[in-house]
C-alpha cells in the first residue's frame, strides 16, 4: 500500500496501516451515500470525536476529551488558537477526512494532545469530470451540489465545487449554508506545481 500524498501518515513516511497509532479515514463517497452535508455530522461517523457548535457558526472539535488540531491538506489551521473554535466549511469539496487519535505534538506541534483531524480537499485535475447531486430530506431539507474539473490550456487545471443546504427544523427555524470552493493548478514542469485556492 502507498502513503497518501497529503495523508496523516506522510510526516513519518510510512503507510497508514503501519503507524503505531489509531487512524481512521472517512471518504467523500461515504459522506455522499449517507447524505452527510456538514462537518459535524461527518465527524460523528468515527469514534472518539465530539464536534460541538458554538456561537452559531463556530465548531469546536474535541478528540478523546481534548481539543483536536485541524489540518487542511496537511497544513495546520491555527484559527482555533484564538477563540478555541473556528468557522468551518461544508464537506462538498472534501476528498476524505483523516482522524489520527492520541498525542501527536511531536509531529504536528503544540495542542495536538487529543489528536489531529486532517481535511483533505479535492484537487484540480486535467481529467475532465462533472458531478451534480440533489437531495430532499426531513425536516424540510434541500441539498444541492455541483462540481467540475478539467484542463485550461497546456499548463493549467481547475476544480470548482458549489454547494447549498437549507433546512427548516420543527420549530420553523431556517438554516442555510452556501459554499463555493475553487482551486487553480499551474504546472510549468513535471517538478513544479503551484495551487491557488
Amino acid at each position: 500500500s502507498e502513503t497518501p500524498p497529503n495523508g496523516t501518515g506522510s510526516r513519518q513516511g510510512v503507510p497508514l496501516e503501519e503507524l503505531p497509532a489509531s487512524v481512521s479515514s472517512i471518504q467523500a463517497e461515504d459522506l455522499r451515500v449517507r447524505g452527510v452535508n456538514n462537518l459535524d455530522e461527518a465527524l460523528t461517523l468515527t469514534t472518539g470525536v465530539s464536534p460541538t457548535w458554538q456561537y452559531g457558526g463556530f465548531l469546536h472539535i474535541g478528540l478523546r476529551g481534548m481539543q483536536a488540531v485541524t489540518l487542511f491538506d496537511g497544513h495546520r489551521d491555527s484559527r482555533a488558537i484564538f477563540a478555541d473554535s473556528a468557522p468551518q466549511q461544508g464537506v462538498f469539496d472534501l476528498e476524505r477526512i483523516e482522524v489520527l487519535r492520541g498525542p501527536t505534538s511531536v509531529l504536528y506541534g503544540y495542542g495536538a494532545v487529543g489528536g489531529v483531524i486532517n481535511l483533505v480537499r479535492k484537487q484540480a485535475s486535467r481529467r475532465s469530470a462533472y458531478e451534480i447531486d440533489f437531495g430532499l430530506g426531513l425536516p424540510n431539507q434541500q441539498v444541492l451540489h455541483a462540481g467540475a474539473q478539467g484542463p485550461i490550456g497546456e499548463h493549467l487545471a481547475y476544480r470548482i465545487d458549489l454547494g447549498r443546504v437549507t433546512r427548516t427544523d420543527y420549530r420553523g427555524a431556517l438554516t442555510e449554508r452556501n459554499q463555493v470552493s475553487t482551486v487553480l493548478r499551474y504546472t510549468p514542469s513535471s517538478r513544479h506545481t503551484f495551487d491557488l485556492r
